[in-house]
């Protein structure tokens, strides 16, 4: 069973953009004043906010304000509060898990000094925006190791857990072998401009990635501070599928450096099968009892992780803490095994925007047992992992075999599965979304006549014999039907070589051989486009065995007699031929 979106909201609006209504990234900014939203200032300050954390919720009264932090409890929330707020709310919320650090907003800051010493939570009284969005910032960035690691990203491998792996990972599994078109990119920018609309910081990193990404920069933009990482990172937490197939192209892109980065270091380091890493963090007692819980189980990762292989560097994450008074250090060491995981880990270092020492990213669903838990003299609580393998179901091998067959699979493959997955309102948005978006990229490509944009002839024919096809692929006859007799005209004018476009041929066999509905009319094909063929086929003396070519003519037989009212065979099209084109 697929996971739904946050609260069971959908992420699309009804035109299937992503909405601004669920908050996609991790962090959140509630601001709780009576006056925010009549007060022209406040647009200024919530533009501020929004250059460090996208997603910014206001409110005019307290119940409100509360009931929105009870429901998102998955989000880490930074609060804003006026200096008029109650003090009974400032002890409501500084409760919840979720709360991470509370800002009081005043012009009278001596009034509420008393409220931090009770509250380890209220991080100060600022008078000027300038100041707290500057704590703002150090406090986002450090709540960064703050993660719900237990909750959200190391999960025990129970059945219902292993369930939701098992389904997710074989999506991903799918998604990274489908051979994608230009409108997967294109889609993936037009989503992702959609929903940061107004932040103008983002959008500059939007522009800065459709100008230079290359597939081989995909560990990079995953793995510094991007917009990327945002949506993706809190995607592969949550399971969140839809994000997973706006990014479908990109995730393709990551695995496949992945899988080469990784033959890399295994070729470079002393020890290939063995290696040990380290994490440190923050964490809450709640969930430091989790994992004391599942020691001896097998769990999960439910996202990638960058492991430091210098054991002082991660104990940096942790080793100062006055401002989180509430959360316990902790270390893990991690050791790795080429020879059992079956997914690939990398060293970033060269990889990464980031200056810090080497790094190893170890990727979505690895699997580890939890060895144990102790705490050292310095309070310290260090937890060994270490990695294993998991034997699968039978159900699991049936379910690949039937979806990874020797044939690669398609985006209709992905439609399939996520039907199966028990979805099939979600797989036939998907299948609705693909279409436009392809309608939309060949609308452009051809009202530009980007075919002529190529150097060579050979290349303008495969363009627009291509752009033919995937019109025919949408059921757009008519529009197919207009670029093959361009693509025919080509042929002929150039008079190209039949070894140049014999594989242009194959493509064309399965439209060619089909019967359109233009108009509420039945048409087999176009007249003028067999006669050109058959012409080029005549000339050029092409032979029935070979077998794309010979399926072709066969169809255009048939197709001659719709459109030529001629009785034709394949006994007989030969001197019918001879006959057309004598010289």
């Amino acid at each position: 069973m697929i996971r739904n979106s946050e609260a069971g909201m959908s992420i699309f609006s009804a035109s299937n953009k992503l909405t601004r209504n669920v908050n996609l990234e991790d962090f959140s900014v509630i601001w709780l004043d009576k006056n925010v939203n009549n007060d022209i200032d406040c647009e200024q300050t919530k533009y501020k906010l929004r250059c460090v954390i996208d997603y910014i919720q206001t409110f005019d009264n307290e119940d409100d304000c509360i009931e929105y932090v009870e429901d998102y409890y998955m989000h880490k929330i930074f609060l804003v509060v006026s200096g008029d707020v109650d003090q009974q709310f400032i002890q409501k919320v500084h409760m919840f898990d979720q709360v991470q650090s509370i800002y009081v907003f005043c012009l009278q800051k001596e009034a509420h000094e008393q409220l931090a010493n009770n509250h380890s939570k209220v991080q100060g009284f600022f008078v000027n925006i300038d100041n707290l969005i500057d704590h703002l910032k150090c406090d986002m960035f450090a709540c960064t190791r703050i993660s719900s690691f237990v909750e959200y990203s190391l999960r025990n491998l129970a059945d219902n857990n292993r369930i939701s792996m098992f389904g997710f990972q074989f999506l991903l599994k799918i998604l990274i072998q489908i051979n994608y078109d230009e409108t997967a990119i294109c889609d993936m920018i037009d989503q992702c401009r959609s929903y940061y609309r107004g932040n103008e910081r983002v959008q500059n990193d939007i522009d800065e990635f459709q100008q230079n990404y290359k597939p081989q920069d995909a560990v990079i933009w995953y793995t510094h501070d991007s917009f990327i990482y945002r949506l993706l990172n809190a995607a592969f937490r949550i399971q969140n599928i839809d994000i997973i197939f706006i990014f479908r192209i990109f995730i393709r892109d990551l695995y496949q450096q992945l899988e080469i980065m990784h033959m890399n270091l295994l070729e470079l380091v002393c020890n290939p099968a063995q290696m040990t890493v380290y994490y440190g963090q923050w964490m809450t007692s709640t969930e430091l009892d989790k994992l004391k819980k599942n020691v001896d189980r097998i769990v999960f990762m439910n996202t990638f992780l960058l492991t430091s292989i210098d054991r002082t560097f991660a104990e940096i994450y942790f080793g100062c803490r006055s401002q989180w008074s509430y959360l316990e250090s902790v270390l893990f060491t991690i050791e790795l095994d080429s020879e059992i995981m079956t997914q690939p880990f990398v060293g970033i270092r060269s990889k990464s925007k980031s200056t810090d020492e080497n790094k190893i990213l170890l990727p979505f669903g690895t699997l580890f047992q939890i060895m144990s838990i102790n705490e050292s003299d310095n309070h310290v609580w260090h937890v060994h992992l270490i990695c294993v393998k998991c034997n699968q179901y039978g159900s699991e091998i049936a379910f690949e075999q039937e979806f990874l067959t020797d044939q690669r699979p398609t985006m209709d493959s992905f439609f399939r599965l996520v039907e199966r997955m028990g979805d099939p309102t979600r797989a036939n948005r998907y299948r609705k979304m693909n279409m436009i978006n392809r309608k939309i990229f060949l609308h452009d490509f051809e009202l530009h006549e980007k075919w002529n944009h190529f150097d060579k002839t050979i290349d303008k024919i495969r363009a627009l014999s291509t752009l033919a096809l995937f019109y025919y692929q949408i059921d757009d006859c008519e529009a197919a039907l207009r670029n093959y007799k361009r693509c025919v005209k080509l042929i002929c004018d150039t008079n190209s070589e039949f070894e140049q476009i014999k594989d242009i041929f194959m493509l064309m066999e399965p439209p060619l051989n089909s019967t359109y509905d233009i108009g509420g009319k039945k048409v087999y094909n176009a007249k003028e486009i067999m006669d050109s063929l058959l012409k080029i086929r005549h000339e050029n003396k092409l032979i029935l065995n070979m077998p794309a070519i010979g399926n072709v003519i066969k169809g255009f037989i048939k197709g001659y007699n719709t459109c030529d009212n001629i009785s034709l065979n394949s006994n007989t099209w030969e001197e019918y031929l001879s006959k057309k084109y004598r010289k």
